[in-house]
């Protein structure tokens, strides 16, 4: 191979093609206020032009000799990943790079590398699509002169080379072939356009040319036409349905109609098979297809969730009506001249078959490519005027369907809105000082919060480990090495001001030939240090200061536009590890009529699950989000589910669907969204949708019980209080992990209680948005890994402390570790624990393993002296221990486990163990008990000892729901044990059961029969 000459760019004169306003060319290198040190838009993406020898999910190689003639001062290489890249100079790892969508450039120093002469870079990628490599080298000589070698058919190729790709020396070398250039054109893939951050000021002055246009169109876009309904009803009495918008009832939280009453609605993504492939966008539907379809789902009471409102469909690139390129297939179809024909049409379908619609903004990947640039997809929360494009372009088109009463709702959120960390970027650390300067205020303060840190400026020990890039399925694992750092206590010992304050280090997995790079193709999982306290800070700039910004502004702007329809913002898999998605907590703030969250099982059978999710749309929908839409001054009116689906059999399928549906109408959810409908109609599985067993029984159980009386009840008797910062921390394992498995065990008892974060609780109704702790009996703290925010746990004092409760209020901790708010050791308990308890300290500390049985010495509600229970403990389980005077529970050996105390006349429970029985800093990993719901006991005592109602006495795997009229009991097995069960309901006087024992207190008793995952309706005389 000879080497190619090398090519020579200067950055003004690249940037000037990209869009007016570049800079001038001598600007050769981007400011330390640009995430960017230059702009790779010289480059050609290539590829390896042989035909593999199976379909594209493997290596392929690159390499190119660059002629380096004189010495250099700075040379930077920018190399972009499709899916994983790795980059040797001279046989040397200087770079890689990983990213599932985006191809973001990874930009590495090499100066010192570089010295006069010929050098090889050598590259090897994977994918599981096509292979393909963009990378742009930059040097600038001592006289100024700026020299790029970028990628292009100069670069050779193969997919052979094998072991010896770092120096490719080996292999069956042929010109690459080129893939295209980095300006994205109409009919390319995204994937890869346009893909690196550009210099801020020419990010606004884009997206100021689009913004504008939509601004000052506005007022007469009002003035123009909307949608209306134009199709004949399939039943003449549906036309009653779109009299009027369904609306929200602030008394029962529920839904009614057109006429004013209740109603349950279940949505289900709407999709369609064509050639093989999934389409979502309505642009590729069959509309015959859909045709049959809407006959099933109207049958089945089943409204279809459009995933995909599609700007890139509906508006050009000016903001302007899009012209359809080609008629969709269907009979009969009227010529369709503009995209929102071709909506209007769909539409007018649905509402003929008497259906609804929720519409969803979609942020990634409905996005105009033309408008917002793969990269700024991921970052709206660092460039407004990026989201302003968003919300603009949505109002234009939720105005034109605003007047249509078949679209119900307009959702935003799930995992459309996925915020980039971007650890390394100068916006990204101003956002985070601006909070630090809110938060602290001055140095000092936040020297007193944060007394030490993680060095990371020192080189970190290594230790080798195996890992698998993640989102890559089918790549083989890597060899890698982990970091571990010293812990300097000093670390901010000479800090003088609050913007010298560095972001949390993201440490990366290292690759063991040259320690010194990041293998970025990893995603850390922060277990490299679970103690560093930035993180706290970090997310919460992130989401209180980024995405509540964020999401208000793109309501107000979208609410002009649809005044009249529902929105609602599903936050993305609550309860899950925190860098993997955001979790909003100021949700009572939130400018949204409903709110609530997604449950993703994919194809998972019941009796896959982990046991608290069997039960996981009431724990993460009632129980986490009711407490805020009944907070004071709360903005949210109701709740809904997001996506979810389960199941891969046709009875798996319905027992999924079945349960969740019996949690979200029994527990007043407004509706119900879920993936989907190939899946629910075994589409999926074959040509054409499928009456199956799922839709059938829908079918039957939809018509009769929709407008069953289901109110979300208003707070709980029971708090479980989860810790914010621990769960902003890289120990967010412990606090979400004990929180879900102690919400499953009280899940057993049939008690309604809900959660709270403590950042979020107040006591009295003086505090606006605030979660008032007054009509609580039992507040459970499940895992004190970190002591609790400071006005929580001073909340939760006066609760407790309150003279004029005396004897009726309990709360139950589970073990302090500690440490203050922000992971800091420190001797003793806090005061307020200590005070609660009576003690300073436990009486000593050790760690447990296995079974453990635990002992009653004296009556514990329902729990008899001398009765034991036995306890799986993961190894290693961290324990404490009490003094043995007010022991409630002990080990085999008399060691107090758990204690009693009485604190201003009320019970406080403490025990030496996470009520959780999760140890593990990072996920949800308690380990499975036997028998299965051996740590209920103890809670059925806490709820007992504390006085708490229980309506409903069923088995511990039996969910049972009553109606408000108590007329209804949907009634359903969560365990997979078939069993005749005896359930005890109190009902309403005058409501009564065929085959129902009466007994006193209001109760009635029933024998139901249920196999594995059944669910049955019983409905009253």
């Amino acid at each position: 191979m000879t080497a190619p000459a090398a090519r020579v760019a200067l950055v003004g004169i690249a940037l000037s093609v990209l869009c007016p306003g570049a800079p001038a060319a001598g600007e050769i290198w981007l400011g330390p206020d640009e995430p960017s040190p230059f702009v790779p838009d010289a480059a050609r993406w290539i590829h390896a032009p042989q035909t593999p020898s199976e379909p594209w999910d493997h290596w392929a190689y690159f390499r190119v000799d660059v002629q380096v003639p004189a010495k250099v001062q700075r040379a930077v290489l920018a190399l972009a990943p499709n899916q994983y890249v790795e980059l040797c100079l001279d046989g040397q790892l200087v770079s890689t790079a990983y990213d599932h969508h985006e191809c973001l450039p990874v930009f590495t120093d090499v100066t010192r590398r570089l010295a006069p002469g010929t050098h090889r870079l050598a590259a090897r990628v994977y994918s599981e699509w096509m292979p393909a490599l963009y990378a742009q080298l930059r040097m600038e000589g001592t006289d100024g002169r700026v020299r790029d070698q970028c990628t292009g058919v100069d670069w050779d190729s193969c997919l052979d080379a094998g072991d010896g790709w770092r120096h490719a020396t080996e292999g069956s070398w042929s010109p690459a072939r080129d893939g295209g250039g980095y300006h994205w054109r109409p009919g390319d893939s995204w994937i890869g356009r346009e893909f690196a951050l550009l210099p801020r000021q020419q990010v606004r002055e884009h997206f100021e040319a689009h913004n504008s246009r939509l601004r000052d169109s506005w007022r007469e876009e009002q003035r123009q036409p909307r949608s209306e309904f134009r199709g004949r009803y399939e039943k003449p009495e549906y036309a009653d349905r779109y009299r009027r918008f369904r609306t929200l009832d602030r008394r029962t939280r529920q839904l009614l109609d057109a006429d004013g009453r209740e109603i349950h609605p279940f949505f289900t993504i709407y999709g369609q098979i064509r050639d093989g492939t999934t389409v979502l966008s309505i642009e590729s539907f069959d509309f015959d297809q859909l045709e049959r379809d809407l006959d099933l789902m109207e049958r089945a009471h089943v409204n279809p969730y459009m995933r995909n409102l599609g700007w890139h469909v509906l508006l050009d690139e000016h903001g302007q009506w899009a012209k359809v390129k080609a008629q969709p297939p269907g009979s009969d179809l009227p010529e369709f001249r503009l995209m929102r024909d071709v909506w209007d049409y769909f539409l007018d379908r649905v509402e003929a078959h008497g259906l609804h619609v929720v519409l969803e903004a979609d942020f990634y990947w409905s996005a105009n490519g033309g408008v917002v640039w793969a990269p700024y997809r991921s970052r709206y929360h660092l460039y407004p005027e990026a989201l302003e494009a968003q919300a603009l372009a949505t109002r234009k088109i939720m105005r034109y369907f605003s007047s249509r009463p078949c679209v119900m709702a307009y959702m935003a959120g799930e995992e459309d809105i996925g915020l980039a960390h971007d650890m390394t970027s100068p916006h990204v650390a101003e956002a985070y000082h601006r909070h630090l300067e809110r938060q602290y205020g001055t140095v000092e303060r936040f020297r007193e919060t944060h007394p030490g840190n993680y060095d990371t400026r020192k080189p970190a020990r290594l230790k080798p480990a195996s890992r698998t890039p993640e989102f890559i399925a089918k790549s083989p694992p890597l060899e890698v090495l982990v970091p571990e750092y010293d812990w300097d206590p000093g670390a901010f010992e000479g800090l003088t001001s609050l913007a010298d304050v560095p972001l949390p280090v993201w440490p990366r997995f290292l690759m063991p030939e040259a320690p010194e790079v990041a293998a970025t193709a990893h995603r850390s999982y922060n277990d490299f240090t679970p103690d560093d306290p930035l993180w706290i800070d970090y997310f919460e700039t992130a989401e209180e200061q980024q995405l509540f910004d964020m999401l208000v502004r793109w309501a107000t702007i979208v609410r002009e536009g649809c005044p009249d329809q529902l929105l609602f913002y599903s936050n993305a898999q609550d309860f899950t590890a925190n860098w993997h998605f955001l979790h909003l907590l100021r949700r009572a703030e939130l400018p949204f009529d409903v709110v609530g969250v997604g449950c993703h099982d994919s194809g998972i059978e019941p009796q896959d699950l982990e046991p608290w999710a069997t039960t996981r749309k009431a724990i993460k929908n009632v129980s986490a989000y009711r407490p805020f839409v009944y907070a004071r001054g709360a903005r949210p009116v109701a709740i809904a589910s997001g996506e979810g689906e389960g199941g891969h059999t046709p009875k798996g399928v319905l027992d999924y669907y079945r349960g969740g549906l019996f949690d979200e109408i029994g527990g007043g959810l407004a509706w119900t969204q879920t993936y989907n409908w190939l899946h629910m109609s075994g589409a999926v599985a074959g040509a054409g949708p499928h009456e199956t067993p799922l839709l059938a029984w829908m079918a039957e159980f939809m018509p009769e019980h929709e407008r069953d009386p289901f109110p979300l009840r208003g707070q709980a008797p029971i708090l479980i209080v989860e810790n914010a910062n621990l769960q902003h921390s890289n120990r967010s394992g412990l606090n979400y992990g004990n929180v879900l498995s102690v919400a499953h065990y009280l899940t057993q008892l049939n008690v309604d209680f809900d959660i709270v974060n403590d950042q979020a609780i107040g006591y009295g109704r003086g505090e606006k948005l605030k979660v008032n702790l007054s009509p609580y009996r039992l507040i459970i703290l499940p895992a004190l890994a970190c002591d609790l925010d400071p006005a929580g746990i001073e909340a939760i004092d006066r609760w407790l402390s309150d003279r004029r409760f005396a004897g009726r209020r309990t709360v139950c901790l589970g073990l302090s570790e500690n440490r203050t708010p922000y992971l800091y050791p420190h001797p003793g308990l806090h005061p307020t624990l200590a005070a609660w308890l009576g003690i300073a300290d436990y009486e000593s500390r050790a760690e447990l393993s296995g079974t453990q049985r635990l002992y009653c010495p004296r009556r514990i509600g329902s729990l008899r002296p001398g009765e034991a229970i036995s306890l799986t403990l993961a190894g290693g389980s961290r324990c404490a221990f009490f003094a043995p005077d007010h022991a409630l529970l002990t080990l085999e050996d008399g060691r107090a486990i758990a204690t009693s105390a009485t604190y201003a006349g009320n019970r406080v429970i403490g025990f030496g163990l996470f009520l959780g029985l999760n140890y593990s800093d990072l996920w949800a990993a308690d380990p499975r008990q036997t028998p299965y719901d051996a740590p209920t006991a103890l809670f059925e005592a806490m709820v007992d000892e504390a006085g708490i109602d229980r309506p409903i006495r069923a088995p511990h795997h039996v969910r049972v729901y009553p109606s408000a009229d108590g007329r209804t009991l949907l009634i359903r097995e969560r365990y997979s044990l078939a069993t005749d069960a005896a359930i005890e309901v109190r009902l309403p006087e005058g409501v009564r059961y065929a085959g129902g024992q009466r007994l006193g207190n209001g109760r009635t008793r029933f024998e139901v029969h249920l196999e594995p995952y059944e669910g049955i309706v019983l409905s009253a005389e």
